[in-house]
């Protein structure tokens, strides 16, 4: 377990953004957008013969030129002990740690899921509904941006176990996370 000095939880904010392609489908795209996503896909599927400009714009949202935000999802802590629970500062009335860079911890790993990151620390997963692979196709077919709101604030809350676990911290009981919209 990864121990390290904790900073005051009361001043950090955990965030979590949802991204998705800014247009439903491959074929939408205007012809200028679709010369630009060409270009791009080719250094993304160089080497890969089943895949096409076509058959991975679904991962375009990632991409800031190409995507588009749907949620950004965040929440603090407040309280201490048993007592902690999530609760609502404003942004800039907090400090922001990238609980990446801290599992990093100096490595150069480029990616490791959220979902691998809580499994490692013995942190239920919060993709029991989505993940982050199907978030554009809950939007812009199923058109369900609850669906997301949900998935979204799931991982924040998952993002703050995991920052409370790396910080030999005790868990926020499930009874005191409060959700707001």
């Amino acid at each position: 377990m990864l121990l390290m000095p904790s900073p005051s939880l009361s001043n950090i904010l955990f965030l979590d953004i949802e991204t998705v392609p800014q247009y439903a489908d491959y074929s939408d795209l205007p012809e200028e957008w679709k010369k630009l996503w060409d270009h791009k896909a080719s250094f993304l599927i160089r080497n890969k013969d089943d895949e096409t400009f076509n058959s991975i714009y679904n991962k375009a949202g990632i991409y800031a030129e190409f995507g588009k935000i749907v949620c950004i999802g965040c929440g603090i802590i407040s309280g201490q002990g048993d007592e902690k629970k999530l609760a609502g500062k404003k942004p800039w009335e907090v400090n922001l740690i990238d609980t990446m860079e801290l599992w990093k911890f100096g490595d150069f790993k480029s990616y490791t899921s959220l979902n691998l990151l809580a499994y490692s620390l013995a942190i239920p997963t919060p993709k029991d509904d989505i993940d982050g692979s199907i978030v554009w196709e809950v939007y812009w077919k199923e058109h369900n941006l609850q669906r997301i709101v949900t998935y979204c604030q799931k991982d924040v809350i998952t993002l703050a176990q995991v920052f409370l676990r790396m910080t030999g911290v005790s868990f926020i009981k499930q009874s005191h996370i409060e959700y707001k919209s």
